[in-house]
C-alpha cells in the first residue's frame, strides 16, 4: 500500500455513525491533533509507552502468524501505534472518528514509504461494510466510548471468522496505566516539570 495515501478503505466515512462515538471526546482529541507527535507534549505518556506496547503486539502477532500481517488499529488517533506497527512491516489501516487526528497521522506518515493508510470513521462503519482483518487493535480507546459493549461487538464482527484472529482491546490494563503515570510523574518532578496528561 502506498504511504498513507487514500485507497479503497482509507477515505472518509459518510458520518460518525456508531453507538460508541462520544462527540465531546472526538472534539477533544481533534484539538490535540497538532501536538500529538510532540513527545514532550500532552501525549508524552503515550510516546513513552509506545515502544513497549507495540513490541508486545508485534511479538505475539508474529508468534501466531509467522510474520507480518494486515492490522486494523481502531482509535488510532494521530498514528503513534499504527505508524510504529507499519514500521515493523505490518500492513496497517488506522481508523479514528477524530478527523483532525487522522489528518495529522497522514501528514506525519507522508513520504515515509510505509504500508500504512488512514481512514476517518468508526468500527461500526467498517463492521457494517463487511471489512475483516486478521489482527485488530484498540489501544487506549475503550475508556473513551459511550457504549463499550457495542464497541466490542463491532470489533468482534470485524475480526470474526478469520482463522487465528488476534484482537487486542485496551492492551494497557488499568494497573499498568497507573504504573506508567506514577513513573512518569516521578520523573517529571525530578526534572522540575509538571507531568503531562495522557489520552488514557
Amino acid at each position: 500500500m502506498a504511504d498513507a495515501q487514500p485507497s479503497r478503505d482509507s477515505g472518509q466515512d459518510g458520518g460518525q455513525d456508531g453507538a460508541s462515538v462520544v462527540p465531546a471526546e472526538v472534539a477533544r482529541f481533534d484539538a490535540l491533533a497538532a501536538q500529538w507527535w510532540d513527545p514532550r507534549g500532552p501525549m508524552g505518556a503515550l510516546h513513552a509507552m509506545n515502544p513497549l506496547r507495540v513490541g508486545w503486539i508485534d511479538q505475539r502477532v508474529r508468534a501466531r502468524f509467522g510474520g507480518a500481517v494486515r492490522v486494523l488499529d481502531v482509535g488510532c488517533g494521530a498514528g503513534l501505534a499504527a505508524e510504529a506497527l507499519a514500521g515493523l512491516g505490518h500492513d496497517v489501516l488506522g481508523l479514528d472518528a477524530a478527523g483532525e487526528a487522522i489528518a495529522a497521522a497522514r501528514a506525519h506518515a507522508d513520504g515515509r514509504g510505509l504500508p500504512l493508510a488512514y481512514r476517518a470513521g468508526t468500527a461500526e462503519s467498517l463492521a457494517a461494510e463487511g471489512l475483516r482483518f486478521p489482527v485488530v487493535t484498540a489501544l487506549e480507546v475503550i475508556e473513551h466510548v459511550a457504549d463499550p459493549a457495542a464497541f466490542r461487538r463491532a470489533v468482534d464482527l470485524i475480526a470474526h471468522g478469520r482463522q487465528g484472529v488476534t484482537k487486542v482491546v485496551g492492551v494497557e490494563a488499568r494497573g499498568t496505566q497507573r504504573g506508567y503515570a506514577r513513573r512518569r510523574s516521578r520523573a517529571e518532578r525530578g526534572r522540575g516539570r509538571p507531568a503531562a496528561k495522557s489520552r488514557g
